[in-house]
């Protein structure tokens, strides 16, 4: 069992710190208590004082994570033959990189 707060991983707000630079906050819903759980925070500003597109695309790299990991877990049971693994590995993999590259599937 992981120790991770499971799937699913939203991008969920722009935050600002006194200093007026931004981030991103990537939230979960924590299965203990059913509230919502910050996982982290993404920052990066441009000379606009916007946040930049290579900070948006770190964020929705890290709100994949947790699909991207069982995509993987999928391939290596398929690779080894486990019968019990139903769900095409290629599928969930194809929605894992859709949502850590910001593309609908």
């Amino acid at each position: 069992m992981s120790k991770h707060v499971p799937a699913p991983w939203e991008i969920s707000k722009f935050c600002n710190d006194l200093g007026g630079k931004g981030g991103i906050a990537i939230d979960a819903i924590d299965p203990v208590d059913g509230k919502n759980f910050e996982v982290c925070e993404v920052w990066g500003i441009n000379t606009d004082n916007e946040l930049d597109d290579r900070s948006r695309a770190n964020a929705k790299l890290i709100a994949a994570a947790p699909e991207l990991l069982k995509a993987l877990q999928y391939a290596i049971k398929q690779e080894r033959g486990d019968v019990g693994c139903v769900r095409d590995w290629k599928f969930v993999a194809e929605e894992a990189i859709a949502k850590a590259i910001g593309e609908s599937k």
